[in-house]
């Protein structure tokens, strides 16, 4: 038997970026992929937390298959920054490494 607990909320498909107007805090991590980013994806949620007066950090080294290294490596900026909110922009690869 094992049990699984995800402490935190997670919010996904059409309208969910709405919810970033309603979250509280200053910072925040973008957790994508160089190709999403390059093609202007994470914009939107950029523009959003940006709007709401959050400072941005963004963790684009979200590779196919999310491995350990990478997802300590997003965790570390994530504490080296502070952020209060961490932002998965992308499919199960960026989902999986933010979780991570």
């Amino acid at each position: 038997m094992w049990f699984y607990c995800a402490p935190r909320k997670i919010v996904f498909g059409e309208d969910s970026l709405d919810e970033l107007n309603k979250i509280q805090g200053k910072s925040a991590l973008i957790v994508t992929d160089e190709v999403l980013l390059n093609l202007g994806i994470p914009q939107k949620a950029i523009e959003i937390l940006e709007k709401n007066d959050f400072k941005i950090t963004i963790f684009d080294q979200v590779s196919y298959e999310p491995s350990i290294p990478m997802a300590k490596a997003g965790a570390e900026l994530a504490t080296q920054e502070q952020v209060d909110w961490i932002v998965a922009i992308g499919g199960g690869s960026a989902i999986d490494c933010a979780k991570a």
